[in-house]
């Protein structure tokens, strides 16, 4: 037994140390193998390849810091955040978002494809201390912020990372899970939170899913508003209807009374759902005004990001501010050449709809009819 439990001990210490060996070979490996990216990222051509397509199509909700960004700042640590397939169906999108939000400038957090030790789950994360090669972590299944903050804080012992953010992250995060969902009263719920935490570094990203709640939201209250008034245009009788109840009304005084008491009744109940409609409509316009507000805010905090400027601008076209809308479309053009594309017949159908505006404003249509007539034609 002494014998066996002596064995058992050595291949506990072989294994342990051939993993630290593999750490510090692949720390080793990305330390002086390092290139830069277009993008401004470090990463290793072989083994470690820079997940430059991570985020697009919208997976992720920020945009990452560049090399730019750390001009002039002593690095102590590199963080590398595995982007594979596997890592990102486990979250690591959301784990690359949070040591960005998280870590101080002196980590640089990279975006990368990692070799996988046996047995790992994704997320994983490898922190290598960039004046001390044996000095690597290579941690799996951070999938949590608070597993972000214990190690930059416990395992790294990194100064400077601030518990605000922890918790602005934590509810950003719940409030993008509820907006995958669909829940979105608790989204909003959960963005207004987040920003309750006056983390500003995060302020103008969260303003802009705020803004996608709202806008979202909008969308479910004019498809009501559209049920509503199809069912308000069934209920009014046609001119032909009236006349011939008016006339049958004449030739038998005897019901009268009755043909005009459910005329009056009729009356009432469209009465009814007319109010109806006018409330979805405030409703409609109220989540509308919000998303406008938030987008437009966030294109001043984000003002290089082409999202913000292609959130805005949808949300000033819902609102029929079509000059408007034109211009923040052109600006997200501006920052982003790859939207021309798509951008260009919208921008040019803007202006179309927005001659029509003009030539039904010149009828003598009121605006409150106007807007109620565009909202639910869409």
């Amino acid at each position: 037994p002494s014998s066996c439990k002596g064995t058992f001990k050595y291949v506990v210490l072989v294994v342990l140390w051939t993993r630290r060996a593999f750490c510090f070979a692949a720390c080793r490996q990305i330390r002086h193998g390092a290139q830069t990216s277009q993008l401004g990222y470090y990463w290793k051509p072989t083994s470690l390849r820079l997940s430059s397509d991570a985020h697009s199509n919208g997976v992720r909700d920020s945009p990452l810091k560049t090399e730019n960004d750390l001009n002039g700042v002593n690095v102590e640590w590199e963080v590398y955040v595995d982007q594979s397939k596997p890592s990102l169906e486990r979250g690591a999108s959301a784990t690359l978002d949070a040591f960005v939000g998280l870590a101080p400038p002196e980590v640089r957090v990279i975006p990368a494809i990692l070799p996988k030790s046996k047995g790992a789950k994704g997320p994983i994360v490898r922190c290598v201390a960039v004046d001390d090669e044996t000095d690597c972590l290579e941690i799996s299944n951070v999938a949590s912020v608070d597993k972000v903050y214990r190690i930059l804080t416990r395992h790294m012992r990194v100064q400077g990372v601030d518990a605000s953010a922890r918790e602005c992250l934590k509810w950003k995060y719940n409030g993008n899970g509820h907006l995958e969902e669909g829940n979105l009263s608790l989204a909003i719920d959960a963005y207004d939170k987040a920003l309750d935490t006056r983390f500003s570094e995060q302020e103008g990203i969260i303003l802009l899913m705020r803004s996608s709640a709202y806008l979202q939201l909008a969308s479910v209250h004019q498809k009501e508003l559209k049920e509503l008034v199809e069912d308000l245009s069934r209920s009014l009788p046609d001119t032909s209807t009236l006349q011939l109840l008016y006339e049958e009304a004449a030739r038998h005084p005897s019901l009268s009374s009755a043909i005009f008491k459910r005329i009056v009744l009729d009356t009432k109940a469209q009465e009814r759902k007319f109010r109806q409609t006018k409330f979805r409509h405030g409703v409609y316009q109220y989540a509308l005004l919000h998303a406008a507000q938030d987008s437009l805010r966030a294109t001043q905090l984000l003002s290089n990001y082409s999202n913000s400027w292609l959130r805005a601008g949808e949300v000033l076209e819902d609102l029929w501010k079509l000059k408007e809308s034109a211009q923040y479309y052109e600006k997200a053009v501006q920052l982003d050449s790859s939207l021309s594309d798509s951008l260009s017949p919208v921008i040019e159908r803007l202006r179309k709809r927005q001659e029509l505006l003009n030539s039904a404003r010149a009828y003598g249509w009121s605006e409150d009819t106007l807007r109620l007539a565009l909202d639910v034609a869409g």
